[in-house]
């Protein structure tokens, strides 16, 4: 009964901060809507926005290339998790199936994670795909190879 209370005020919250961002239907192609503080980095955005494109667009001939570009833009625990080889999937077993997908908006939080919300269709043998919104959870840091992602998971509890 908490975890369904708890869970339904997340979501109202999170419908009202979306409302008053400016973030609109995320099939429509559009610019991404940013909802950041004053002091939030521009670049520690970009990198956040970066990293989620190269996590939801790839396919068979695409994905060692993908898998590189979100190494080089990791830091940490999440580029460690990242370089183990069961994460390294190959054109094989991806076979025919792609995914597209783009950023519709960021709502950073100063000195916390990020949430980070992405508009994704998974297809396969060229069939059209099921398209859905995810929200991941990011954290992005300031390294001495500039701004790199942290932290990167799905958001389960919504």
């Amino acid at each position: 009964m908490k975890r369904a209370v708890a869970c339904a005020l997340c979501g109202a919250a999170l419908a009202v901060g979306l409302s008053g961002c400016g973030i609109g239907d995320p099939y429509h192609a559009g610019s991404t809507r940013r909802s950041a503080p004053a002091h939030a980095s521009s670049a520690s955005l970009a990198v956040l926005e970066t990293f989620a494109r190269a996590w939801t667009n790839w396919s068979a001939p695409t994905v060692a290339g993908q898998h590189r570009r979100l190494l080089e833009l990791a830091t940490g625990t999440l580029q460690r998790e990242l370089e183990r080889p069961r994460s390294q999937p190959g054109a094989n077993e991806i076979g025919l199936t792609t995914s597209r997908g783009r950023v519709v908006g960021v709502l950073a939080q100063p000195s916390q994670s990020s949430l980070v919300i992405t508009a994704e269709e998974l297809s396969n043998s060229g069939r059209a795909g099921h398209g859905a919104l995810h929200i991941y959870v990011a954290r992005a840091e300031r390294t001495i190879y500039g701004w790199r992602v942290a932290e990167w998971r799905p958001d389960t509890d919504n």
